[in-house]
């Protein structure tokens, strides 16, 4: 069916014919949110509802208004009345969510399963706008037009605590960047950029690598995307430079999903990657694990 119908034309009827509608709750920062959304379009579609998000407009946290600014203008912002049902995820794996006129989602649905069946719906609702898409090409247009680029996320988690979101270790970065030809172009994104430099420059100073530093975050989100192949962290940030990435031939590297949280965030993560992305398990545990004694909560999480 076409994209412009979908979102539109569609969205459109249903309003002046008093539509049941779907309201995203979001919470988190950029790649939390753009599930959030995803989920909460492809329900809303799925079910012939509007989907809506007054939060846009009237959260001031996690960077939404930035976020609303330049990835999310598209989507409609309107504070509808009365809701009949408050829906929560309770478990962090994929559930099918029940449906009832005039709800509200509420968690973090981080599964391609959530919103499977509308890619062409999100990716039209996700694109880059024209002027970022001007900025990028002028920014970036020998990354853009490398047949061989390779983004690489190095989410380092400086200001939190391993037991909720530990670093996926240089190893794994490694092992990853080895997997492809020795002529790519590594483009190297980075929560500490200083740091990655300083380490993998160590690490692998025979690599083509380009370190990308002082943009925007949702500038890197598509500069990732526009990558040929992505070596993502455990974030939901990269997982949202892949899953943008149109590249029908694309790689895409993940860490172990059993390890994507710490101890403290005991989820279910088994319907976290899409089909074929590469998941590289890690066989024994790091020597600072071994040497690192880390506090547990033992309460249940999602």
């Amino acid at each position: 069916m076409n994209v412009f119908f979908l979102l539109f034309v569609f969205p459109l009827f249903l309003w002046t014919h008093e539509p049941s509608f779907v309201e995203g709750k979001l919470a988190g920062q950029l790649g939390n949110q753009m599930f959030q959304i995803a989920t909460t379009v492809a329900h809303a579609l799925k079910n012939r509802a509007l989907p809506v998000f007054p939060d846009l407009i009237h959260k001031k946290q996690y960077a939404i208004e930035t976020n609303y600014r330049h990835v999310f203008f598209r989507l409609d912002t309107r504070t509808l009345p009365s809701q009949s049902f408050h829906y929560v995820q309770e478990e962090f794996h994929f559930k099918p969510i029940p449906f009832w006129g005039n709800m509200s989602l509420e968690g973090f649905f981080q599964s391609e399963k959530f919103f499977e069946g509308y890619r062409a719906e999100i990716l039209h609702l996700f694109r880059p706008s024209d002027r970022i898409l001007a900025d990028l090409k002028h920014l970036y247009q020998d990354i853009m037009s490398h047949n061989k680029s390779v983004a690489v996320h190095v989410r380092m988690y400086k200001d939190t605590f391993p037991e909720f979101h530990p670093f996926v270790k240089w190893d794994y970065i490694l092992h990853a960047m080895n997997s492809f030809d020795p002529d790519s172009l590594f483009v190297i994104f980075s929560d500490q950029i200083e740091i990655a430099k300083k380490a993998l420059t160590k690490l692998c100073p025979d690599k083509n690598l380009v370190f990308i530093s002082k943009n925007p975050h949702y500038l890197d989100l598509y500069l990732m995307s526009f990558c040929k192949h992505q070596i993502i962290s455990n974030s939901s940030f990269s997982w949202w430079g892949a899953y943008l990435n149109q590249n029908p031939d694309k790689i895409v590297i993940a860490p172990d999903t059993q390890r994507w949280f710490g101890c403290n965030y005991p989820w279910n993560t088994k319907d976290l990657l899409p089909l074929g992305w590469l998941e590289v398990k890690r066989r024994i545990a790091p020597k600072r694990l071994l040497t690192t004694r880390v506090e547990c909560n033992q309460s249940k999480g999602m």
